[in-house]
């Protein structure tokens, strides 16, 4: 029995003895022959002999002919060529559709195409492979004369084209440097592998045509399983990317998936896009197949850096593959500008507190107005007859005010109940148009947190707790009174539980929430506006920004943020650092200057409709009351809204939107669904796409802050930038469709709704991602939807950072921005955001390092954490500005930026008029 590895050596001195005989004649004579001259980029295909003289034909009988190789050179070449095999069952040759088409459509993305008319066997096994491997010397000896990287050259097949790239793929050798034929000193392995709907395997899973053709009526179980190419994997075998319909009636799609968990048993990089339709040629090499096998082989190049980008078809590409992003009219028609409050034509910057006092309330207006330091309150004066007049005074000066009714008003059946004094109180409001609301703020901590500890309750009702003990929940139930069976019941709980305190507070809720991530329910149950509590010992910011703006988009409402002065024990105020019993004071108590100007305009410029300095009217005034002398804090609030109200932020640009189910009940805080359910594989997912990849680092509930910093998790640095949306199922029509990229995260129920919508954004053009669960739980109808457009269904990956399987690669949402951003930032990590304005891009950067904090102490700068960013533009723009620098760039296609700690910049890019 002839054994692997002689037969390995013999098939190499066969290769390498046919041509040594020209050896001398090639290095003398033909040199001009295999190194060809610099051509313009207008210069046709040319097609050349491969083989000088006779062609070797092996051990095999003598083969008449030649190989040829025909070469298409892009315009401007990114460095990669691609040798090309086309199919035929080893008995012809599709040259047109998988060949010459497949080279032109190579050049459209910069990438040199090199169709190989291999010899086909007849009777002779080892000529297709002796020709594929003589191509990849060759290629690699003209790279540079066609400005290529010699490593950096792939081999493609398709079908029986599949198998031969396949086989070149597990079958190479590195040269032998004392070969007298120059192109036998080189490699002949290539850089990677694409193979579409190929034949890999001569075993039972074969197409039967291919292998008699190829190895003959009567092959022995050597040849059987040398040339089953998912028996010939070692660690060495180059990347590879696979695509396969699974109803491909020629070429079973086992032939991919064996290849497949070979490559990854012996750990090399590779991705199999098994196609939910197509057949073998994927519906005659044409539509929604055709082009995802496509964009995603050119995508998965990027990824390992083979290509500088991947263009593929999809959506957010122009013609040749240049990217083309959204205009700002083209957002405005999507909906995805941000909302404002009702009856209020600007953004809000609100003061929190204000006095009782009619005359003092009217000073404070005045004060206010002359220094620019912001446009309503929140909270504002209670609503009552005795009120009244204040209340008229501000709806009539346009400005919005949030009501606040203390502790009670979280209590469903409590005294926390208004009626006909308070809605007499704010009906000027009504009449005016202008925004005014009833905080319902931690409810979702309240319910899960408060509603079974008997000493929040005496502190809220006093000598009345006994009227009202009985509305206690159970301990350990979360705030139901009896255990949930399902997340269904937990969701109908909430809604009854919101809608009734919605009703009490005159149906004129704002919702604020902290501890929980249910924004999109409250836009759901009726909020009039989605208010976030961020800073204080809340963690998750940058999530939660990401649910409320989703949830406002969703829902059709504006969203807001408050901003809290506490940060553990201890609360920011006028006056020196002191200690007030149990609790810090002082300007230089709870969180820094700094983090209050980062977190207030990052609000503003994510599409907030108000941003609340809580505290502010005793935080920025030395005391409140004439002359209003500001502190410190009062400056920067100044500064900070005159710059908002100076600069049109234009409309958020977020891309990807991540999709969860209407029921997942998704909480950060207590780590399970709806406060209460054990988290699921698919709930896990969700969590650790939030807290370890989009945004690192941000969750101090459950891990350890910073001990040198604990300021440091609130705003961290956005790997892929802050460009997603959170949504559930539940999203209305016509919402889906906006987002180029739908990330299905966690458990999903589909529901026939859901799915219409879904049909209808693979049809505009979105790119839908989805697991392997999905696409189990979708069963026959993932072929309906798929055959829509591009459904993606993701590798599984294991994040090294949890030791648990992930909803998505890193490598995979790295290479989405890269799709779908107008800009690549490179260097020191940095928080950052892009917006749409009518003439251009804005580019929000923010460095969140340099600035230490404690709540008990003053904050501490480091002037060595600098952050040094270059930024590369997607776009053709003619002039950038630096907003706050007023630093100008000319010509911007890389713009250098540097940022101290804790600064924060925007950089206005001008596009060139086309």
């Amino acid at each position: 029995m002839l054994t692997m590895q002689p037969f390995l050596t013999s098939t190499r001195s066969r290769i390498r003895s046919a041509p040594r005989a020209l050896g001398v004649v090639v290095l003398s004579v033909l040199l001009p022959w295999f190194v060809l001259p610099a051509r313009s980029a207008e210069a046709a295909p040319e097609r050349i002999p491969l083989w000088s003289g006779t062609a070797p034909s092996g051990e095999g009988k003598p083969i008449a002919g030649n190989a040829y190789v025909t070469v298409y050179r892009p315009t401007q070449p990114n460095g990669a060529s691609v040798i090309i095999c086309p199919g035929g069952g080893y008995g012809g040759l599709v040259k047109d559709a998988e060949g010459s088409r497949i080279a032109r459509w190579l050049n459209q993305h910069g990438i040199t195409g090199i169709v190989l008319e291999y010899r086909l066997p007849g009777g002779n096994r080892f000529v297709p492979l002796l020709d594929a491997q003589r191509a990849l010397r060759w290629a690699r000896a003209q790279a540079p004369s066609w400005g290529c990287d010699p490593q950096r050259i792939g081999i493609m097949g398709f079908s029986a084209g599949g198998h031969l790239a396949a086989t070149a793929i597990t079958h190479f050798d590195r040269g032998d440097a004392q070969a007298p034929d120059v192109l036998e000193r080189l490699s002949c392995r290539p850089d990677f592998g694409i193979l579409v709907y190929p034949v890999v395997t001569m075993g039972d899973q074969t197409h039967g045509g291919s292998r008699q053709n190829l190895l003959g009526p009567n092959p022995s179980a050597d040849v059987v399983v040398y040339y089953s190419n998912e028996k010939q994997v070692t660690a060495q075998t180059p990347p590879t990317y696979l695509a396969h319909a699974r109803d491909d009636r020629a070429v079973p799609v086992s032939n991919s998936s064996l290849f497949y968990q070979a490559l990854r048993q012996h750990g090399v990089p590779t991705r199999f896009l098994e196609l939910p339709s197509g057949d073998h040629g994927l519906n005659g090499y044409q539509g929604p197949m055709w082009d995802a096998w496509q964009s995603g082989s050119l995508q998965w190049l990027a990824e390992l850096k083979l290509i500088p980008e991947a263009p593929g078809r999809a959506r957010g590409r122009g013609e040749a593959g240049r990217p083309s992003f959204p205009r700002y009219d083209d957002l405005r028609a999507r909906g995805h500008s941000p909302q404002l409050l009702p009856g209020v034509g600007q953004f809000v910057f609100s003061l929190y507190g204000v006095p009782g006092d009619s005359a003092m309330v009217h000073q404070v207006v005045d004060v206010m107005r002359e220094r620019k330091l912001g446009n309503g309150f929140d909270p504002g004066p209670g609503p009552s007859p005795q009120t009244r007049p204040i209340l008229d005074f501000l709806a009539a000066s346009g400005w919005p005010v949030v009501f606040y009714s203390g502790g009670e008003m979280q209590i469903k059946g409590g005294r926390g109940v208004f009626g006909p004094p308070e809605e007499s109180a704010v009906a000027e409001f009504d009449r005016t148009g202008v925004f005014a609301a009833y905080q319902l703020g931690e409810w979702g901590y309240y319910f899960h947190n408060l509603s079974h500890r008997e000493s929040w309750w005496r502190d809220v009702y006093g000598k009345d707790y006994d009227q009202f003990k009985h509305l206690q929940k159970p301990a350990g139930l979360a705030g139901y009174d009896r255990m949930p069976q399902s997340r269904k019941e937990c969701y109908d709980v909430m809604k009854d539980y919101f809608a009734s305190r919605s009703r009490d507070l005159l149906g004129r809720v704002i919702s604020v929430t902290g501890h929980s991530h249910y924004e999109a329910y409250a836009g759901e149950w009726g909020a009039r506006c989605i208010g976030l509590e961020l800073g204080e010992n809340i963690a998750f910011t940058q999530s939660k920004l990401a649910f409320a703006r989703g949830a406002a988009r969703q829902w059709g409402k504006p969203w807001s943020v408050q901003v809290s002065p506490w940060f553990g024990p201890s609360c920011t105020t006028s006056g020196p650092l002191r200690k007030e019993g149990d609790i810090v004071r002082g300007l230089d108590a709870g969180h820094s200057l700094s983090f209050y100007e980062r977190m207030w305009l990052h609000a503003w410029f994510s599409g907030a409709a108000m941003v609340t300095p809580e505290n502010s009217i005793a935080i920025f005034f030395e005391k409140p009351e004439a002359p209003w002398t500001f502190t410190e804090h009062g400056r920067k609030g100044a500064e900070v809204f005159q710059f908002m109200s100076s600069r049109a932020r234009g409309i958020p640009y977020t891309p990807v939107a991540v999709v969860m189910d209407r029921y997942a009940g998704y909480n950060g805080y207590m780590d399970k669904p709806w406060g209460i359910l054990t988290p699921t594989a698919g709930d896990r997912e969700a969590r650790d796409l939030f807290d370890h990849q989009l945004f690192p680092g941000s969750d101090h509930i459950h891990s350890k802050p910073d001990k040198t910093n604990p300021e440091a998790s609130y705003l961290r640095p956005t790997p892929f930038g802050e460009v997603f949306d959170v949504l559930l199922t539940s999203v209305p029509p016509e919402i889906l469709p906006a987002y180029p990229v739908i990330l299905l995260v966690g458990d999903i129920e589909f529901e026939v709704g859901f799915l219409s919508e879904l049909e209808k954004s693979l049809r505009r053009g979105s790119r839908v991602l989805i697991s392997q669960r999905h696409r189990d739980v979708l069963g026959a109808g993932f072929d309906r939807l798929s055959k829509q457009g591009s459904v993606e269904v993701l590798e599984p990956w294991m994040n090294p950072t949890t030791g648990r399987p992930t909803a998505i690669s890193n490598q995979r949402l790295a290479s989405i921005t890269q799709d779908y951003s107008p800009f690549e930032l490179q260097g020191d990590p940095v928080q950052y955001g892009i917006n749409r304005v009518p003439k251009g891009w804005v580019l929000e950067i923010i460095n969140n390092r340099g600035v230490g904090k404690r709540g008990d102490q003053p904050a501490s700068v480091d002037p060595q954490a600098r952050a040094r960013v270059t930024i590369n533009t997607r776009v053709d723009c003619q002039q950038a500005k630096a907003w706050k620098s007023g630093q100008v760039f000319e010509k911007p296609g890389r713009v250098e930026l540097e940022l101290g700690p804790g600064a924060l910049e925007y950089i206005e890019f001008l596009e060139t008029p086309r």
